[in-house]
């Protein structure tokens, strides 16, 4: 997968924003579990390179992208610890709040200006998921779609 990463842009080449946001997330994953520090320069650049491209954060138009993203950004601060990464995750999850809608029983749209949602936008994807799959984690919230787009970092994983 590295072989298809361009330090110069900070993405993986013929992946888009979405599709880096899933390689990026499977990289940070991949080293966590072997241990191996080798790929961690791919976190950084990537978040250098295009932090502040379009939105800013890694937002867009479109739930299921910007959920892509909230979850590799909070997996790469799982990994690091490094507050950036949090505040980016944070940013996304915060952003995808903005497209709750109670109509047919609530839910996230799955891009601005259109009443449609989609399934990918709803689960697994979605990073408020992370804190229900962790019931130490939860947290009495007024108001449920707040709880459902929380995110909170797992505990004791940092690792570098």
């Amino acid at each position: 997968m590295m072989a298809l990463y361009d330090n110069g842009t900070g993405y993986f080449r013929n992946g888009g924003g979405w599709g880096t946001a899933v390689s990026l997330a499977a990289v940070i994953r991949n080293a966590s579990v072997s241990r191996m520090a080798g790929c961690d320069y791919v976190m950084a650049t990537t978040c250098d390179e295009n932090a502040n491209a379009g939105r800013g954060q890694f937002r867009n138009e479109f739930s299921d992208d910007t959920g892509w993203w909230a979850m590799a950004w909070l997996d790469a601060y799982d990994r690091t610890g490094q507050q950036r990464y949090l505040a980016a995750a944070k940013a996304d999850a915060d952003h995808m709040q903005t497209f709750w809608t109670s109509e047919c029983g609530g839910g996230i749209r799955w891009k601005e200006g259109l009443t449609y949602k989609a399934s990918i936008s709803q689960q697994p994807v979605h990073p408020g998921q992370r804190d229900y799959r962790r019931p130490d984690r939860r947290r009495d919230l007024p108001d449920p779609r707040a709880a459902r787009l929380r995110l909170v970092p797992r505990q004791g994983t940092h690792r570098v």
